[in-house]
């Protein structure tokens, strides 16, 4: 079984810059490269993305499954080449599922596998894709179909990031833990029934910390999906038909 990632969670009244904690939680500088959704080179409000990217070291992904290809690992793999990184630095991946996929497989290939950090900045990413290991791209018409199972060496979820989405992303996140919890945890879909529609992030903040750890005691329990864990692709089958 591959070591177990740290997992950090950044609550909303912290007073430090957005992710910070994240980058110093583990007693380090922080990381020295960066794989970052465009979104946030647009926003331009995470000061040390801003920095890093000044100085070379961010790689700007746009997400969608168009990213989720071969061809976009290579453009990662290239970039990596060139800017000579070593194995023995730390690439932070920051976005949502499909930045998390390509750039964490990338990272999990290049010199047999760097360091890597999972940030997920959505809550369907903080609640699946950035927890488990399995980072994979689509390959010939087939879904995830080139990948590997690899746990990154740090989690990190900035719960200010998350109170920033749409009602749509909250909606797609809040799914994800209703099957988490038809699954795994009874108590917590009796929690989620009691609200009448989908509520903002404010309110759910236990709830999202729920749902996380019953994805990470799944994995811990079944890494590489030869049982228990297989009960976690519950709907997803479907859901990427539709």
């Amino acid at each position: 079984m591959n070591p177990q990632p740290t997992f950090i969670s950044v609550p909303s009244d912290s007073a430090a810059g957005v992710l910070e904690d994240a980058w110093l939680a583990n007693g380090s500088a922080g990381p020295d490269w960066y794989i970052v959704d465009d979104f946030f080179r647009k926003q331009g409000n995470i000061k040390r993305i801003n920095d890093a990217d000044e100085n070379g070291q961010v790689y700007w992904l746009t997400a969608g499954e168009k990213c989720k290809t071969w061809n976009g690992v290579e453009h990662v793999l290239e970039w990596l080449v060139k800017n000579d990184v070593k194995r023995c630095e730390t690439v932070a991946v920051v976005g949502a599922g499909t930045v998390l996929d390509t750039g964490l497989f990338a990272a999990s290939i290049y010199q047999r596998g760097i360091q890597k950090w999972s940030i997920p900045t959505t809550l369907l990413a903080a609640v699946d894709a950035g927890i488990g290991g399995k980072n994979g791209v689509n390959f010939m018409g087939f879904k995830n179909y080139i990948g590997t199972i690899t746990q990154p060496d740090l989690i990190a979820l900035d719960f200010r990031v998350l109170e920033t989405l749409s009602p749509q992303d909250v909606l797609n996140g809040w799914m994800e833990m209703a099957k988490h919890a038809l699954i795994a945890d009874a108590a917590l879909w009796q929690s989620m029934k009691t609200f009448g529609s989908i509520p903002p992030i404010q309110e759910i903040h236990p709830i999202i910390a729920e749902a996380t750890k019953i994805k990470k005691r799944i994995v811990e329990a079944d890494e590489f999906e030869s049982g228990r864990r297989k009960t976690l692709n519950f709907g997803h089958t479907v859901a990427h038909a539709l």
